[in-house]
């Protein structure tokens, strides 16, 4: 499953918990 970062995304790191995969982490940027 593929998901998308909006222009929206600040990299404040608020939905790291969410990603289901731990992709995500504050200021990983775009």
């Amino acid at each position: 499953m593929a998901y998308q970062i909006s222009d929206d995304c600040i990299a404040c790191g608020a939905c790291a918990d969410g990603c289901p995969v731990n992709a995500i982490s504050e200021g990983d940027g775009k």
